[in-house]
């Protein structure tokens, strides 16, 4: 979507001019890109755009009186924000994302995040209040970072750009670091940067250079259910939400792609694309695959390649070339070092950015403008359900009677006497101590136990929700998802638009509004509206299977591979290197010792997730901050 970024501050325009100039070349951009640049007193601002932007994409800074509006965007409603701004059809036709944005914001004030539909950010310096608003979307592919510190203020779409300014030190937030050890992200608008902050998505931001203040705006929880339908009318809606989200989406590209699978959520989204108005421009499909076997290894409900499943998907939605991405010649750790040069900044899922840098590095040498994913899918459109949602006597007559005691009796008896005294219990015993190699002492230094408790959220905090919504919620994340963000800064990275039709506000409100014995079906099965609404239009072998396919399925074996260099990462971490202040190291090792000496099981695989690849991560970063 490119790059915006603003400062402001009581200093002299010079000051401001050479800050900005540092933070757009610190974005280190990839290709040719245009630039724009205004300022006001006291507030100087720039926007950077990639040549090859989708049409009428893009970002744009405009002046009026003392004030700046800055604005990067790709809208979904063009249509309709034309007519609620009552503009003719030579003017739409001229205007592009971002200009229309501003034209709603100029209508509408910061109430302009009802109108607006995609992926989008908006941000106005008001200079007679010496204020600075930032807007970001409701649940979209976009990212964007602020600061505020002894009267200075700056925003940025990159992270890493906004860390050259000399007065953001690089100071870290020690417990965002012990969330993200520990297979957590941390809430809210916390990096692992003290003094860095993101917005997350439906949310709204205020500055005035001695605090910030954030407010929600978007509450889908507080979606009113829709009752009253038969399974034949939500199928029909979910299958009329997906194709309008993916039209939408691809309407404008000039080659679009779809990150697929052999999965329902993804497959979704490939059906959707055969319903796009997308004359003589056929989609492709990329499928990330093993290069080393190891489906023996797995269980029998797990599919460690994908791609013969995402091969039948192609050919019977019209997907054509679906193509294989091995990622031979990019190894785990290649894959790490590109997330933290993209952000400067550790994440969890660490272990797949070997196979999604890979794969967006494909598609955008093929010359795709666009790639789909359907990453947020399991939230939303493909949602398992929950059996308990079903009558005692459908569970009785569908399922099997043991099943309706236990979700009709004994859960509801659990959820009311032991809720919280289960993940009191769960959580005062630090199971984060075993399963990750986090130091102790680190972990009660920075309160995570705490932190876990009082967020009531997270990889360790189990819910015994009986309402199937505020289980969802958990998955679902609105509000607070990271996802949308991560995808922007790696595709920005490359100059490449990557958009998910599954986590659209439509397609979530849509989703929450169906009540949940529609997602699990009379017997309780998993995920049983989507199989029906997608019956006959993707292969049986995907409706009607129960199996879930699995991504950097062969990353020990990636690792074994690499077996120099992780052991000479290792090597580098002693007993008095920094990341001994955080990991245990002696247990660091044992872990990569169990890895090269037992056989491949799925054990290991996960022990190798929870464990190692955390621990990577770390060590990576704190040594790329080394001068």
């Amino acid at each position: 979507m490119g790059y915006l970024f603003g400062i402001a501050g009581a200093v002299p325009g010079e000051q401001l001019h050479r800050q900005l100039t540092a933070v757009c070349e610190a974005a280190n951009p990839v290709g040719e890109l245009s630039s724009q640049e205004l300022d006001v007193p006291g507030f100087a601002c720039a926007s950077l755009n990639h040549q090859r932007e989708m049409p009428l994409a893009g970002t744009r800074v405009q002046r009026y009186g003392s004030s700046l509006l800055a604005v990067a965007a790709c809208l979904d409603n063009r249509q309709e924000l034309v007519g609620d701004l009552e503009l003719s059809a030579a003017e739409a036709l001229r205007l592009s994302d971002p200009e229309l944005a501003s034209l709603a914001w100029h209508r509408w004030g910061d109430a302009c995040h009802d109108r607006l539909i995609g992926d989008w950010v908006c941000i106005e310096w008001d200079g007679e209040r010496r204020r600075l608003t930032l807007l970001r979307d409701h649940n979209g592919n976009s990212i964007l970072y602020f600061a505020c510190q002894a009267g200075m203020m700056a925003f940025g779409t990159s992270g890493r750009a906004l860390l050259a300014l000399p007065w953001i030190s690089h100071r870290l937030d020690e417990l965002s670091l012990a969330c993200i050890v520990a297979n957590m992200e941390p809430v809210g608008r916390r990096t692992v940067y003290a003094d860095l902050c993101r917005l997350p998505p439906g949310w709204m931001a205020t500055l005035d250079g001695r605090d910030s203040r954030l407010q929600r705006y978007w509450f889908p929880e507080d979606t009113p259910l829709w009752e009253g339908q038969g399974s034949s009318a939500y199928q029909e809606a979910l299958r009329m939400g997906i194709a309008d989200s993916v039209e939408r989406m691809v309407v404008r590209a000039e080659s679009p792609a779809l990150q697929l699978s052999g999965g329902l959520d993804s497959g979704a989204v490939a059906w959707g694309t055969s319903q796009a108005h997308l004359p003589s421009r056929a989609v492709a499909g990329y499928c990330s695959v093993p290069v080393h076997d190891t489906q023996a290894a797995w269980p029998a409900e797990a599919v460690a390649n994908e791609i013969p499943l995402a091969e039948e998907i192609g050919r019977m939605t019209g997907v054509d070339p679906v193509r294989a991405v091995p990622a031979a010649g990019v190894s785990v750790l290649d894959g790490i070092r590109w997330m933290l040069d993209a952000r400067l900044e550790p994440s969890i899922g660490a272990g797949n950015m070997y196979w999604i840098s890979a794969l967006l590095r494909e598609a955008k040498a093929r010359g795709h403008d666009l790639l789909l994913t359907g990453q947020q899918g399991n939230g939303t459109i493909s949602w398992y359900g929950r059996p308990w949602s079903r009558s005692f006597g459908e569970l009785w007559r569908h399922r099997s009677p043991a099943g309706a005691v236990q979700h009709k009796l004994l859960r509801p008896l659990l959820s009311r006497m032991g809720r919280d005294g289960v993940n009191r219990w769960r959580i005062g015993s630090e199971p984060w101590l075993a399963g990750t190699l986090i130091r102790p002492e680190f972990a009660r230094k920075v309160h995570l136990r705490e932190y876990i408790a009082e967020e009531a959220y997270g990889f360790w905090f189990h819910s015994f929700e009986m309402d199937p919504r505020i289980d969802r919620w958990q998955v679902i994340e609105a509000g607070q998802s990271r996802v949308g963000g991560r995808w922007a800064e790696g595709a920005d990275a490359l100059g490449l638009r990557v958009r998910d039709p599954t986590a659209t506000k439509a397609l979530v409100e849509l989703s929450l509004s169906i009540p949940d014995r529609e997602w699990s079906g009379p017997a309780g099965s998993q995920r049983w509206l989507v199989r029906q609404a997608m019956q006959g239009l993707l292969p049986n072998s995907v409706t009607g299977s129960l199996s879930r396919g699995r991504q950097a399925a062969d990353i020990v074996q990636r690792l074994l591979s690499d077996t120099p260099a992780v052991e000479d990462l290792l090597g580098r971490c002693s007993p008095n290197s920094q990341v001994a202040q955080y990991l245990d190291i002696e247990r660091s090792r044992t872990t990569w010792q169990a890895l090269s000496r037992q056989p491949f099981t799925y054990r290991l695989q996960q022990r190798c997730l929870q464990e190692l690849i955390p621990a990577i991560t770390l060590a990576m970063f704190l040594e790329q901050r080394q001068p």
